[in-house]
């Protein structure tokens, strides 16, 4: 069990600081990311992360829906904010919710991948070469653009015409190095 103490007016304005980086469209959809470590807590989505300090009891994870939550936060009247991180739930004084995700600190905590807003294929091919594990990409949720990724950057690269080598060597100064016999 995790256990964060905070000002709701903090909380408050971070959240309105995330909330910028989101389009209305896709308000109902966006998920938060709530990390838990030593004395601070970081609130992450797509194009965005905020951290704050607070105090904390334990570390943890979990991922909730944004707009649930932050209007969830709005209706507090309270100065002082208690979240309590357990598995798979989230409490807030006597309110508690499901979270889609939680980590506790008895479990391995899981970076967060931050992605541009506008990410690429090739964004998502090198998170691989960037050392993240298949645990992480699976906890970011994005195993399966990962896979479509590749397959598209391997259809195109199929698309792609070989080039003729010996049209162009022909107008070379160097086209005689590779003539036949030598």
């Amino acid at each position: 069990m995790v256990i964060v103490k905070a000002k709701t007016k903090d909380i408050l304005k971070t959240f309105k600081f995330l909330k910028a980086s989101i389009t209305d469209s896709k308000a109902n959809s966006v998920l938060i990311e709530i990390t838990v470590t030593n004395g601070k807590i970081t609130f992450a989505i797509a194009g965005a992360i905020f951290s704050i300090a607070v105090n904390t009891v334990g570390t943890g994870k979990a991922i909730v829906s944004y707009l649930n939550f932050y209007t969830f936060l709005k209706s507090l009247k309270n100065k002082d904010f208690e979240i309590i991180i357990g598995e798979q739930i989230i409490q807030i004084g006597s309110f508690s919710f499901p979270a889609k995700t939680s980590f506790t600190e008895n479990a391995l905590l899981l970076r967060t991948i931050i992605l541009p807003l506008n990410y690429t294929d090739n964004d998502l091919i090198t998170l691989i070469a960037d050392g993240y594990t298949k645990e992480e990409i699976e906890f970011n949720k994005l195993t399966k653009s990962i896979k479509d990724a590749k397959r598209r950057i391997s259809r195109n690269v199929s698309k792609m015409k070989k080039p003729k080598v010996s049209k162009y060597l022909k107008y070379s100064i160097y086209s005689g190095l590779f003539e036949k016999g030598q």
